[in-house]
């Protein structure tokens, strides 16, 4: 089955405390009401949403919540690939490698280069186009919208749904034009919320 649109949600998620439901992040609430909206469209109309959640929040754990089908980094760990029919949410695996310090200099944000799975489980999803949002933008956005354009995807960033990583790890309006810049150079296309939400309207 081929889904027209496909969202991709860097870590905006994250487990709640009694690790039965989702909240969303501190630094992304100010999007909550954007947030709640493509997560209802998900839904109603069963496109996929894929998820990774922040290295400094509370990351899933592998049976947390088993209607999430839950993407393991491990490249022999493949039996998840028998149960993508039944889910439309999927999380993907990452790993501390440290403190924040060590996991920007280790790339460890980086989930389509950390997780051997993630290129696969896109590329079996079947979507036309992947629609981008999320936190920390000049690191975790772009680098999952580069690893998208990697594996062959084509991408749509949500501009305005996204949020600058912190200052000190480069995240400036600067930094934010520069890599949007970048993106559109790379045939990423962008547009913003309103648009985007109005152009699915019959």
């Amino acid at each position: 089955m081929t889904f027209p649109l496909g969202f991709f949600d860097v870590d905006c998620r994250e487990v709640n405390e009694e690790r039965n439901g989702f909240t969303i992040r501190p630094r992304a609430a100010p999007l909550a009401p954007r947030l709640e909206r493509l997560y209802a469209l998900a839904r109603e109309r069963s496109f996929p949403l894929v998820f990774c959640s922040c290295l400094g929040g509370r990351l899933l754990e592998e049976g947390d919540i088993p209607e999430v089908l839950y993407i393991p980094d491990k490249p022999e760990r493949r039996e998840w690939e028998q149960q993508i029919s039944s889910h439309r949410e999927f999380y993907l695996q990452k790993r501390r490698r440290g403190d924040p310090e060590t996991n920007i200099a280790l790339q460890a944000f980086d989930v389509l280069n950390t997780n051997a799975n993630a290129a696969r489980l896109f590329k079996l999803l079947d979507v036309e186009e992947w629609i981008v949002f999320g936190n920390g933008f000049n690191a975790c956005v772009n680098s999952g919208a580069r690893g998208l354009l990697k594996a062959g995807q084509r991408v749509c960033l949500l501009k305005d749904v996204t949020v600058m990583g912190a200052a000190k790890y480069g995240g400036t309006e600067e930094s934010r034009l520069r890599v949007i810049d970048e993106l559109e150079s790379l045939d990423v296309r962008t547009t913003t919320f309103d648009p985007f939400m109005a152009s699915l309207t019959p």
